[in-house]
């Protein structure tokens, strides 16, 4: 097991499922031996070998409830929605603070258009420092989808408000702000996004359209321009500064 470990830490997965196959051979470590050979195929992409490894390691999910996580993940590449979706809700009442096992629950839930379901499930990974991240993102995006835009935009703005170095998440802030017609905090978000990254284009395209939407004409139109200057004249945002400058000629 050790050598396993030392080979999986090196990258060697090779050596690793070697060593986690010989120790599979023994009863004391079998099933640790198989959760991990099913770690290593899972990375790898095999699929199958996951699941029959996790299969024979299912006699520790109480005490490393990950293993019907990550047979659950098996199971969905190998297209059995509904085995993963029962390793997942069962993994979820013994395991209630496992935000690992509800954060592949929402996933799944959403997936099969249950976004309610989906959006109960994902508070709880939400709370996780590890996976506040993701959670909040796909908290905000579901909830857009469900015609809650004001509850999309108080949820990545809590996010920003801890999180304020990841760029992604103020410009999908600020583009949540711009549909919803909030032009002058979009032009604030957009503004904080582009100090981090001056040359992204789809935030300069977002932040002309807040200055427009403010009547600011000049300054939209030198954002529009920087936009149309910076691309081919066919792509879709240079088509669509091209439309804003014309919108302000007129």
């Amino acid at each position: 097991m050790q050598r396993g470990n030392m080979a999986y830490r090196d990258g060697d997965f090779a050596r690793a499922t070697q060593y986690y196959r010989q120790a599979s051979g023994f009863e004391k470590t079998r099933a640790a031996a198989n959760f991990n050979l099913g770690k290593v195929s899972l990375e790898q992409g095999q699929f199958e070998l996951a699941k029959e490894s996790f299969d024979k390691a299912l006699d520790l999910d109480l005490e490393y409830p990950l293993v019907r996580v990550y047979r659950a993940r098996a199971s969905l590449a190998l297209g059995d929605e509904s085995s993963a979706l029962a390793d997942l809700e069962r993994v979820t009442k013994t395991h209630p603070d496992l935000s690992a096992g509800f954060l592949e629950l929402a996933k799944l839930q959403a997936a099969r258009g249950q976004l309610d379901l989906a959006l109960e499930a994902v508070q709880v990974p939400r709370t996780d420092r590890t996976m506040v991240e993701e959670a909040t993102l796909l908290s905000a995006a579901w909830r857009k989808q469900l015609g809650d835009l004001p509850g999309a935009i108080a949820d990545l703005e809590g996010l920003v408000s801890t999180h304020s170095f990841r760029v992604p998440t103020h410009f999908t802030l600020a583009g949540y702000l711009l549909e919803a017609g909030d032009f002058r905090e979009a032009e604030r978000r957009f503004r904080s996004g582009l100090e981090m990254d001056p040359a992204n284009a789809p935030a300069l395209l977002g932040l002309a359209q807040s200055l427009e939407g403010q009547g600011k004409a000049e300054e939209a139109a030198r954002y529009y321009q920087l936009v149309v200057e910076a691309g081919a004249p066919d792509h879709p945002l240079v088509v669509q500064a091209n439309e804003g400058l014309e919108r302000l000629k007129r």
